[in-house]
């Protein structure tokens, strides 16, 4: 599977502003107990980071992955502290590694054979209709994508 240099340069960039949020901490307070610093981030950095993230998650993988169900679900309980941007920011590593690994292949492959599914429907509807032409014009132009997509695989 080839890999989309848009989308691979997006994560490149999430990943820098991912540093410059935890780079930004702040500590809140230093337990009595034990020494232990809590740090929060600043909110409207995070905000910013997540957004751009979930809409990378959701134009690459959809709403129905669970990178993009856990990355929302992470934002919409975010409270400040550092362990929770960790929290958003290993979800992101995970989508970031499934991707340049390739395994978002199958969710492709089912999306272009639904799509050439649905126009071989239609130029058999077509056809059936009397409309040889328009038929045979669909019929081509979604073998030729399918060609083209199987040639590009490697």
């Amino acid at each position: 599977m080839r890999l989309d240099p848009i989308v691979t340069r997006r994560f490149q960039e999430l990943q820098q502003k991912a540093d410059g949020v935890i780079g930004a901490k702040i500590l809140d307070f230093t337990s009595r107990e034990d020494g232990t610093r809590y740090y929060k981030v600043p909110s409207a950095l995070y905000k910013e980071w997540a957004t751009n993230v979930l809409n990378l998650l959701q134009r690459t993988f959809g709403e129905s992955s669970i990178h993009y169900q856990n990355f929302a679900a992470h934002y919409g309980s975010f409270d400040g502290w550092e362990s929770s941007f960790h929290d958003s920011y290993g979800i992101f590593k995970a989508a970031r590694e499934d991707y340049e690994g390739g395994y978002l292949f199958n969710i492709r492959t089912l999306a272009k054979a639904e799509v050439l599914a649905d126009a071989m429907a239609q130029s058999k509807e077509l056809l059936h209709a009397g409309y040889k032409d328009p038929a045979c014009i669909l019929a081509r132009v979604s073998l030729e994508g399918t060609s083209k997509n199987l040639v590009m695989r490697k």
